[in-house]
Order: structure tokens, then C-alpha cells, then sequence
């Protein structure tokens, strides 16, 4: 390397690089020793890293260095405390490695010393406030090579996985190789959005405790980007494993009322029924597509199941008519949102249930029913089901005439998306017509 490229590549860094002789007395340092102790490289040159270390360090650092210098081994990450030339403590990550002259005599060490003071301070405040936390406080970090590493695990986490400081220490992989494998690429996936985004991560997701138990856990973190182009998070993870299982006994307590609201409509009009359950399906695959969270989706799919729901009040021989409606028929067809939403708006669900079912016919430019609404004043989960519903109805056979298919169903969505349609459920619609994933569905439906 040309010595222009080397002092080019000397400069380009934040860390102090120097070389001691045999008798351990600076031969050379870096023009960075400024930067973190305020010497010139030439004020060092004579003297041995004793002389700038703290008192206190010397002799535990000589017992320390000992072990290495003996048999002239390399030696990594040695802390230390140093004396800035304005007498404050600065505190250093030392490594070095012997090197030889060109008769292989051992001449001394070459190494580098990093300024870790801002991450012990950091540590040390971490340390005052983890106890007062209800989860464990840790600090993680993802390099631009996609290695990780867990900086810090506050005392409190072993009460939430099990594992302590000294366990994760000897196993930097054990937190990450416990969580529930179908979860991994869901957490990875996750974190690594966080890093390109600097967007706050939020993460629930399973994991296996020391004892083997599986339990929920949640993670909640601030990215932020360092000098070196790596991504820190300071994150807290609780346990929610209670709270998942509440959720998860009073969603299938909702289902259950789903289902048997469903049966109804099945034992009146079966044809409705499936159609119900496809409009479901596709409306989901559309909600995953856009990115919805899984408590949106189990929301979107219970309303879907039962939105025509309704049509349970409405005369059969109408729902059944091979011929065109006339307007009275139409407009009693019509009245289907509004009854069915009627019929559960006093079921306490966690999600709007009865506006979803009420809208799913409104149109962004006001041409639907049975308000006229527009634009955002319709539910977006209202207009996923529009949208899937539209698909389902036009591509399937109906008493009236026989099924147009996917092909000019997703012809009326693309020229109606930003009119009728939401656009950016209608881009997610038909991107899954186009890889087939809908079609797969309708198939298997039928």
C-alpha cells in the first residue's frame, strides 16, 4: 500500500493506532491520541501506556498484559482507564499484536485503543434505571455485515426468559436459536425493517424459556444509527403470555358467534354461506398483502365471514331470482348491510363489526349504499371487503347469469381503483390475481 493510502486510511478512523518498542515506550501514535486523551502523537513518544493510565488501573493492567508479553501473544480488548492531559477519565478497549524485525526478533506491539466512555456512562445509567422496568432492558446491535451482538441485558431479564447475563454471554445465540421457530424470519424480518427505516420496532412473538415453557413475549425498541454504519436499539421485551392467551380464549369465544350466525345463513342460503367464506379468504390475503397486524386481519376476516349476514331477512325467491331485479327488489336487496349490521351492533366485539358489515357496499366516489359515503369516511377494512367482494361475485356463477371469471373481474377493479375502489387495495388485489394466489383460493372454495 502506497504510504499516502496508508496515512488516507489512518485519518478515516476515530480509534488511536500506536507501537511500543520491546521495553514497551511509544515509538508511534496516531494523530487520533488527540481526540481522545489531547496529546500530540509527539508528547507520547517516549512513554509507556502506564504513564497515561489512571493510578488505580496500573497494576491490575501490568498483571493483565503480563500474560500476553510473556509469551508474546496477541491480546483483544483489554478496558482500561486513562488520564486525558486535562486529568478527567477517558476509558479504553485496548488490543495489540506482537510484531518482528526482519531477523524474526520480537520488537515490540502494535495495537489500537478505542473510546469506550460513552458506552460504559451508557451502561452505567442503563444499569440505575433496568430494576425499575417491568420487562428486561437490553441493547442490541446489527452491523452492516448482518452480525449481531447483545451489548447489554439488564438483571431483570432472567426473570423474563430464564436466562442471565453470564448464561447469554457464554451462548450469544441463545436468545435468538429459543425463539419459536415458525417466529425467526418473522422477527428477523422485523428488526432488519427497522434498521433500513430507523423506525421503532414492535415485535410480538414466541420463545422457548430455559425450562423449555413457551411464552409470548413482546418487543419494543428505538433504533438508532451509529457512526459505523451499524444499527443500536435500546429495547424493552415483556412478557405477555397472559395477555395472548386472554385475547386468543376471547377471539375464539367471537368465533364462535361468528360461526353460529354463519350457520344460519348456511341453513337459509347456502350459496351465500360460500360465497361469505371465499370473500373471507381473499379479503384476508389482501390485508396480509398490504401489511395489516394479525388482531386487524382476525377483525377483517370475522366481519367478511358474515357480511352478507343480512340477506337472511331478505325473501329467498329474490336471492334465487334467475331474471334481472326489479328497482323494488333491488332496493330491498339493498337494505342486506344495514339489517345484518343491525342484527349484531349490540355484540360487545373488539373490533367495529357491524360498520364494517354496513359499509362494505360504499364506494369511494359515493356511488354506493347505503349511506353514499366517501373516500376515508369509509372503513378501510369496509373497502377490502368491497373490493374482494366485487372479485368473488363477478368471477362465480350466479342465478342470474353464469360467472364472468377472474380475468374481467380484475378488469373492473383495475379501471375503477381510485374511483370506486381503494387504490391501494385494489395494487394488493391484483397483484395476488396475478401471482394466482386468489385464483387458488376461488378454486379450492368451490
Amino acid at each position: 500500500m502506497k504510504k499516502s493510502n496508508f496515512i488516507d486510511l489512518i485519518s478515516s478512523i476515530d480509534d488511536w493506532l500506536w507501537e511500543v518498542d520491546e521495553k514497551g515506550t511509544y515509538t508511534y501514535s496516531s494523530p487520533q491520541i488527540f481526540d481522545i486523551l489531547g496529546y500530540l502523537p509527539e508528547e507520547v513518544i517516549g512513554k509507556t501506556p502506564f504513564d497515561l493510565m489512571a493510578p488505580e488501573e496500573i497494576e491490575r493492567i501490568k498483571c493483565e498484559f503480563s500474560k500476553f508479553a510473556e509469551e508474546q501473544k496477541p491480546f483483544a480488548f483489554l478496558q482500561n482507564v486513562n488520564l486525558h492531559k486535562n486529568g478527567s477519565r477517558v476509558t479504553l478497549e485496548t488490543s495489540g499484536r506482537p510484531y518482528y524485525n526482519d531477523d524474526g526478533v520480537f520488537s515490540g506491539y502494535r495495537g489500537i485503543d478505542r473510546n469506550i466512555s460513552e458506552r460504559i456512562l451508557e451502561k452505567n445509567i442503563l444499569r440505575l434505571v433496568d430494576k425499575k422496568l417491568p420487562g428486561a432492558l437490553i441493547q442490541y446491535i446489527l452491523h452492516p455485515d448482518q452480525t449481531s451482538e447483545l451489548t447489554y441485558m439488564s438483571s431483570t431479564a432472567s426473570g423474563v426468559w430464564g436466562y442471565s447475563a453470564e448464561d447469554v454471554e457464554r451462548d450469544p445465540g441463545i436468545l435468538v436459536n429459543h425463539v419459536h421457530p415458525d417466529d425467526q424470519q418473522r422477527v428477523h424480518a422485523s428488526i432488519q425493517e427497522s434498521a433500513n427505516n430507523l423506525e421503532d420496532w414492535d415485535c410480538k412473538y414466541r420463545m422457548y424459556n430455559k425450562h423449555g415453557k413457551m411464552m409470548w413475549l413482546r418487543g419494543i425498541g428505538t433504533p438508532q444509527r451509529l457512526k459505523n454504519g451499524s444499527t443500536q436499539w435500546h429495547s424493552i421485551i415483556t412478557e405477555i403470555t397472559d395477555k395472548v392467551l386472554a385475547a386468543e380464549n376471547r377471539i375464539n369465544g367471537f368465533k364462535q358467534t361468528i360461526k353460529a350466525l354463519s350457520n344460519a345463513v348456511m341453513a337459509r342460503d347456502p350459496y351465500t354461506a360460500a360465497h361469505e367464506d371465499k370473500v373471507a379468504k381473499v379479503a384476508r390475503l389482501i390485508g396480509v398483502k398490504m401489511g395489516m397486524e394479525d388482531s386487524t386481519l382476525e377483525g377483517l376476516e370475522l366481519a367478511a365471514i358474515i357480511h352478507d349476514l343480512g340477506k337472511i331477512s331478505i325473501p329467498s325467491e329474490i336471492l334465487s331470482k334467475p331474471g334481472k331485479l326489479s328497482k323494488e327488489e333491488f332496493d330491498l336487496v339493498k337494505t342486506h348491510a344495514t339489517r345484518g349490521s343491525d342484527l349484531i351492533r349490540n355484540i360487545n366485539f373488539d373490533w367495529p363489526i357491524a360498520k364494517i358489515m354496513e359499509q362494505h357496499h360504499e364506494r369511494l366516489d359515493g356511488s354506493g349504499y347505503p349511506y353514499g359515503l366517501k373516500g376515508d369516511n369509509i372503513l378501510l377494512e369496509a373497502r377490502i371487503i368491497g373490493v374482494a367482494d366485487t372479485l368473488e361475485a363477478m368471477s362465480s356463477h350466479r342465478p342470474y347469469r353464469p360467472g364472468l371469471g377472474i380475468e374481467i373481474a380484475a378488469e373492473e377493479i383495475r379501471q375503477n381503483a381510485g374511483i370506486k375502489y381503494d387504490k391501494e387495495v385494489a395494487t394488493a388485489c391484483l397483484a395476488l390475481v396475478e401471482n394466482g394466489e386468489i385464483q387458488k383460493i376461488l378454486d379450492a372454495a368451490d
